[in-house]
């Protein structure tokens, strides 16, 4: 197989784990939104504090008192985003102090190395690296409004960043911390100012009516009779694919809703190992896709479903894609959100809750894709079994920003024999 077909693959896999992935938003510093019930909280002329950060990853310096640098690093944070008159105040939180700004800015180093000298001038090696990663808390509510994560290296060779010129390793790590604090003083003003947008959005939003947009098309493929672990990319397509309904296309969003049953679960499954594989295959090539290096972020979800094995539930996955990501009220959803039988109209099962997964946002595209996962009981209060058998169709109901969703599902298409393999992992 080609490296261009196997990068290929890899991208429409990812985008088939759509609802366990967070892309980086910018290259040197990922950002992303956190699960906030306020979408002004980073609004302009807010206060804010900066705690001294702490020392949490590997450390490879000594130049001077690792306290030098976190006095150093906000030192310059301060002065980067008070430059940017985005916030009214800035000022250094003492380590005794309780803060009386409205955000503190905290965070940790994950990785100091001054490098080798001589290594970055004759072989182009032992580079100097400085990582942080830090997040914005609103200080009467401790919600976490920002989080960040920035990595800096020098470069080496005699006339790099990190040759004959460039002085001692202690000289870089301080040139590094510059480098981050300016990243941070236009990353956290921008990300504000897009919050800003949001939210007024979402007022318009609230205060408007849409009718309703359905799902119920679908692609039904015939499950392969071979086991899991020798499914091919293809396998795993037409299975998701057969467990997921999708509305047509229109201005104001599209929706889709996969029936995590096991199937498609196991699916999803078998796409993780198929992409470590190709990870390993493209470790060593220079051009590999972007994205690879978030393979790890997936684990926490995977881990999640994993345990959800055992519990006695169907979980439905909606995916909602737009211009924008959304921010989803849990409280105002789930109060809105029923799943009932078609031909059974008295009939609502209420969520037992709602999972949040990351969200994936592709501003070069102009689209973003929302997602959330609601976990249903499988029997009625009364005992009763909320799918008898498999000829059944449900409907699913619930709204996404003010905009109504209802997704069909027509069970018989699912090509399962066991209610049963509804859920996640069946039993036996």
């Amino acid at each position: 197989m080609s490296s261009r077909r196997l990068r290929l693959r890899i991208i429409i896999a990812v985008l088939l784990l759509i609802v366990l992935n967070v892309l980086p938003a910018l290259a040197q510093c990922k950002s992303k939104t956190a699960a906030v019930k306020q979408l002004d909280q980073l609004r302009q002329g807010r206060s804010l504090s900066i705690r001294l950060f702490s020392i949490a990853g590997s450390t490879i310096y000594k130049a001077e008192p690792l306290e030098n640098l976190r006095i150093a690093l906000a030192e310059r944070l301060r002065e980067e985003l008070q430059a940017s008159k985005y916030f009214s105040s800035v000022v250094i939180l003492p380590e005794d102090k309780q803060p009386q700004s409205d955000l503190v800015l905290e965070g940790e180093f994950t990785e100091i190395d001054e490098g080798n000298r001589a290594g970055r001038i004759l072989s182009g090696t032992g580079e100097a690296r400085l990582g942080i990663r830090g997040k914005l808390v609103t200080t009467k509510t401790s919600e976490t409004a920002f989080e960040f994560e920035c990595f800096r290296a020098t470069a080496g060779g005699p006339l790099g960043t990190g040759g004959w010129l460039a002085g001692s390793g202690k000289k870089l790590i301080h040139d590094l911390i510059e480098d981050l604090a300016e990243s941070l003083k236009k990353v956290i003003p921008e990300f504000g100012k897009k919050m800003e947008k949001r939210a007024v959005a979402a007022t318009n939003l609230a205060n408007a009516s849409f009718p309703p947009i359905i799902a119920e098309q679908q692609r039904v493929h015939d499950l392969p009779k071979k086991p899991p672990e020798q499914w091919s990319w293809k396998d795993c397509s037409n299975i998701i694919f057969t467990f997921t309904v999708y509305s047509s296309r229109k201005p104001e969003g599209t929706v889709g809703a996969q029936w995590l049953a096991a199937p498609s679960y196991q699916a999803h499954r078998r796409v993780w190992d198929l992409l470590l594989a190709a990870k390993a295959k493209l470790k060593a090539e220079k051009d590999a896709i972007a994205g690879m290096e978030f393979y790890e972020s997936l684990m926490p979800m995977q881990e999640r479903l994993k345990e959800m094995e055992k519990e006695d539930v169907y979980l439905l996955l909606l995916m909602f894609v737009q211009k924008d990501i959304v921010h989803w009220n849990h409280e105002k959803t789930e109060a809105v959100t029923f799943l009932k039988h078609t031909d059974r109209s008295n009939e609502r099962i209420q969520p037992l809750r709602m999972v949040s997964s990351p969200s994936l946002e592709y501003s070069q595209y102009g689209w973003a894709v929302s997602s959330v996962i609601f976990v249903f009981p499988t029997k009625m209060a009364n005992g009763k079994p909320i799918v008898e058998n498999m000829n059944e169709r449900l409907e699913l109901y619930t709204e996404v920003e003010n905009r109504p969703i209802v997704i069909r599902f027509d069970l018989g298409r699912f090509g399962l024999k066991r209610t049963e393999e509804l859920k996640l992992k069946p039993e036996a």
